[in-house]
């Protein structure tokens, strides 16, 4: 079950919230509050300690992009849905940092593109296990011009084989089992991936394998995830297989 915390600006949203989700999907809705001080938002959310909490903004602006950057730098472990209603692209382009560094499963989307709650709903649960949805729309211009990342050139064959597994949400018997390999040999290949990604300014130690997975994802122009067309295969994926 989900633990999920709601902060929210659209008074329909937040009226409407307690039929919204229901333990029968999955989610458990164990606090709400409207748009405030951060800073209390964070205290009662190490209170309640949720896996999940959906932020709805009207703009996303710097404002929003810095209390996310606050929220996930001392709750690293909550996942984060940011719904938002209009955006400006200069503004998209300091989400890369945010979602990049610092915290686990994290999604962005555009209040437009979501079409039905249930949608809202799977993607709440694959944020809680870590996974990264970006809206499409949104992708255009925070990913506009970024070049690849320098370390790729510097994996071998086997490594990329274990990282594009590891993306994908395998844990490491997954990936040993797939590559017809020890489980020995994934973990001393994992090693020597994390040595090479420690110099990249986006690498967070504290969560070494989600971090390498989004550095891969982006560098290979896949982190944007199109969960419309995936949406029927997400909880297949909801399985906890990026522990160690």
């Amino acid at each position: 079950m989900v633990k999920l915390y709601l902060v929210e600006e659209q008074p329909v949203l937040y009226e409407k919230k307690e039929t919204l989700f229901s333990p029968e999907d999955g989610i458990n809705l164990i606090g709400n509050s409207r748009n405030g001080d951060v800073n209390a938002l964070v205290d009662k959310l190490s209170a309640l300690s949720p896996d999940v909490l959906l932020m709805g903004a009207n703009q996303l602006d710097k404002i929003i992009i810095g209390e996310l950057e606050q929220i996930r730098l001392k709750l690293p472990e909550i996942g984060v849905v940011l719904l938002v209603l209009s955006y400006i692209p200069p503004d998209v382009q300091l989400l890369r940092r945010a979602m990049l560094r610092n915290g686990g499963g994290l999604a962005v989307l555009l209040r437009a593109s979501m079409q039905q709650v249930d949608e809202l709903g799977m993607i709440i649960l694959a944020v809680s296990q870590g996974q990264v949805v970006f809206d499409p729309e949104l992708a255009t211009f925070a990913w506009s011009g970024e070049a690849w990342n320098s370390f790729i050139g510097q994996l071998t064959v086997r490594e990329m084989e274990i990282l594009d597994l590891l993306a994908k949400g395998y844990n490491n018997s997954a990936i040993a089992d797939s590559l017809y390999i020890d489980i020995k040999t994934v973990e001393n290949h994992l090693s020597n991936i994390y040595s090479k990604l420690r110099a990249n300014v986006d690498f967070n130690r504290r969560h070494q394998r989600v971090s390498a997975a989004r550095i891969y994802l982006e560098a290979t122009g896949k982190l944007v995830t199109n969960w419309r067309a995936e949406r029927r295969g997400i909880s297949a994926e909801l399985q906890p297989k990026l522990s160690v």
